[in-house]
């Protein structure tokens, strides 16, 4: 069981020059909010399966399954993300 203040989560989501945003609950896992970016944005099943969402400003990826709620920096409810290639190949 997971307390936290916050009933939703505000999760902003940049990809190439765009940006969306939506409400989660806290419990939500990243692999579902990926699933909402991929379907937002309509990237194709390849382009889904090379990118992972990184946390805004940093090179922190969590895994899949961590909730939302663990993101949080506690007094905000609200999480940024990068939907950003898993490996760049450079050549």
């Amino acid at each position: 069981m997971h307390v936290t203040k916050c009933k939703k989560i505000e999760v902003t989501i940049n990809y190439l020059a765009e940006t969306a945003t939506h409400k989660f609950a806290p419990g939500a896992r990243v692999r579902r909010v990926k699933a909402w970016a991929i379907d937002k944005f309509k990237l194709s099943a390849h382009d889904a399966e090379e990118h992972v969402l990184q946390m805004c400003g940093t090179t922190r990826r969590p895994a899949s399954d961590t909730p939302l709620n663990e993101l949080t920096d506690g007094k905000t409810c609200a999480v940024c993300f990068d939907l950003v290639p898993e490996k760049r190949v450079e050549g």
